[in-house]
């Protein structure tokens, strides 16, 4: 039997802008249930811009891909566009009844 060690390095690049920065701190504190709501509140409006400023980029693959005869490509990364839509209606939803 003998000792060996195995050295992983993974990178994983993100070549897109997200427009905004992540400079918020997401540990918090359980000071009440009004604070809870008022954080929900903020992070549910920041998914969906979010949200939105993907869709933005992926409609500029759909556009390259279409360009090139990849249709079948740009409806596959229509159709995610429009469930992120439909996530972002949810997303809505659930701060309309989180103010009630």
């Amino acid at each position: 039997m003998h000792d060996h060690e195995h050295t992983h390095t993974h990178t994983h690049p993100h070549d897109h802008e997200h427009g905004h920065d992540h400079d918020h701190d997401h540990a918090h504190s359980h000071e009440g249930e009004g604070k809870d709501i008022e954080i929900l509140g903020l992070l549910l409006d920041h998914w969906a811009d979010h949200n939105q400023e993907h869709a933005k980029e992926y409609k500029n693959w759909v556009d390259k891909m279409n360009a090139v005869g990849k249709t079948e490509v740009s409806k596959a990364i229509e159709e995610a566009i429009a469930l992120i839509g439909q996530a972002d209606e949810h997303l809505m939803e659930a701060k309309k009844a989180l103010i009630k």
